[in-house]
């Protein structure tokens, strides 16, 4: 398919990626590149609507309606997730005891020995494009069974190699002195992701305790994240020539509703993101040593869900007895677990090891006399067969059972866009993570929470130059006449607060694919 859009494109898009991409790495929508841009502009157009060479994943991710985004909001959800204000970042509890677009390394300037981060210290990790912005966390492949290293951007990239790579300044998330990035994770080749933008609590500038299980109290804290869309201009009153998704649903001929579309998607997507994968990063003397370059202030991170989930595994293939002697494991001797019910969360590739396994399982066992040829699994006749019929769920003595539900991020998320591949299917292996969730209520309290600070779940600003404002916007503009900036731009920050807790973990299991 790449040889192909290679012939037909009319201009050449990122290296890398075989398509053609929009504004990649502009900071602000203006006018010029706006005008530059050859496909805004034709002789002859035989659609209207913009093509998806590669599926649109907007609508494969509906972000606002999956896992705990869904619940946080009241939508439909098979999670039981509730809200939680709170007063101020870190929070305690008592618990019951007993979880869109990479870059790719282009060089690197280390050797064998070296230890970048070591010490708490700034380090450079040189990529092929400046895709990625200062103020934002990304994220290795952690390759080999390393657990993936978060670093934030401290500054803006500077071009190196004659323009051909970008070097960026970074620091480790949870760094301990003793911690440093493997070298393996900044070699030519592993691919990273940009995840979410952290912020201090005071003093930001717009971006360019892990749960403890034990019995009495544990401690975790919340997140602010941060995020703009900068503009000049007229460029929100110019028209295009193909129709775009607007931030409100529908189809619109600007550039603008689409580019205030993807900062909604990206918002949401970061928040989504954050709260399965965020490290914690207090460290035990109760200081955090990721500070903002600027101010100084320390950025505070939570411990996302998977972070949370103490029992963990991995597995190259499932089988119906290693699941059911994990399951066994976690719940037997808690009194009150029989009939225990268990969301299995994972992707594509998850559902089609579970399924395999239960088929597997019942292939081996004559009692259950399972055969292809029953009408569970084949349909109609002669040249009109059909193969049918997928496991989705288990029960397993004791009551315990599973059920397996579909979570997007881990197929098209910010994390499986970097993953190593199955070496059999070409899935990420990211799609094969199983998140085993216990969403019960206990003692009329959701067992999972997703926590904000009151008063801070969410907020934003228009700073309001000459520029026009895009259609979403203008009802916020309450005096179209007065400007807050002479110049002719303007832009939209927003900024909230964000974390996820797991009342009682010992009841949640966390499986991880190894195979190679």
């Amino acid at each position: 398919m790449k040889d192909m859009i290679d012939k037909l494109k009319v201009y050449r898009g990122v290296e890398g990626t075989g398509l053609t991409e929009f504004f990649d790495t502009e900071e602000k929508l203006t006018e010029r590149n706006f005008y530059n841009h050859p496909t805004l502009s034709k002789t002859h157009l035989l659609t209207e609507s913009l093509t998806w060479l590669l599926g649109n994943r907007f609508k494969e991710t509906p972000l606002s309606m999956m896992t705990i985004g869904a619940a946080i909001k009241g939508a439909n959800s098979i999670l039981s997730v509730k809200s939680s204000p709170i007063n101020g970042f870190e929070y305690e509890y008592h618990v019951m005891s007993e979880i869109d677009r990479n870059d790719i390394v282009s060089s690197t300037i280390y050797t064998a020995g070296d230890q970048p981060g070591h010490g708490n210290t700034s380090f450079k990790i040189r990529f092929r494009s400046n895709w990625f912005k200062r103020g934002y966390v990304i994220e290795s492949p952690g390759v080999g069974g390393i657990v993936p290293v978060q670093v934030l951007i401290e500054s803006d990239p500077i071009p190196v190699a004659g323009g051909h790579e970008w070097e960026y300044t970074v620091r480790l998330v949870a760094a301990g002195m003793d911690e440093f990035c493997p070298l393996t994770e900044i070699q030519s080749g592993r691919q990273w992701a940009q995840m979410w933008a952290p912020v201090s609590q005071s003093d930001s500038v717009s971006p360019g305790g892990g749960n403890r299980v034990s019995p009495g109290k544990a401690q975790n804290q919340m997140m602010m994240i941060r995020a703009k869309r900068e503009w000049g201009g007229n460029v929100a009153n110019r028209a295009i020539l193909f129709k775009v998704p607007g931030p409100n649903g529908n189809m619109s001929d600007y550039w603008i509703d689409y580019d205030m579309w993807t900062f909604e998607r990206e918002w949401n997507m970061a928040k989504e993101t954050s709260m399965w994968y965020s490290h914690y990063n207090k460290l035990s003397d109760g200081t955090i040593s990721l500070k903002d370059p600027n101010s100084g202030s320390p950025i505070p991170q939570g411990a996302g869900l998977l972070e949370q989930i103490p029992n963990v595994f991995t597995y190259s293939k499932l089988t119906y007895n290693r699941l059911k002697q994990i399951i066994m494991d976690v719940f037997y001797g808690q009194t009150d677990t029989d009939g225990q019910s268990v969301i299995l969360m994972t992707g594509l590739g998850g559902i089609d090891e579970f399924d395999l396994a239960m088929k597997e399982h019942l292939n081996n066992d004559v009692q259950y006399a399972w055969n292809t040829t029953n009408d569970k699994v084949v349909e109609g006749s002669g040249a009109n067969m059909s193969i049918n019929g997928f496991f989705s769920k288990v029960y397993f003595i004791g009551g315990y059972n599973v059920t397996v539900v579909r979570n997007p991020v881990f197929d098209y998320g910010r994390r499986a866009v970097k993953s190593e591949k199955h070496p059999i299917t070409g899935l990420p292996l990211e799609s094969y993570r199983m998140v085993f969730l216990d969403s019960s209520n206990y003692d009329g309290e959701a067992n999972i929470k997703y926590v904000h600070e009151k008063g801070r779940e969410y907020d934003q600003k228009i700073i309001k130059g000459i520029a026009a404002l895009p259609m979403s916007l203008r009802s916020q503009d309450k005096n179209p006449s007065v400007v807050q900036d002479e110049k002719d731009a303007s832009s939209v920050h927003r900024y909230g607060t964000c974390g996820v807790v797991m009342m009682r973990p010992s009841k949640s299991l966390h499986g991880i694919c190894t195979i190679s």
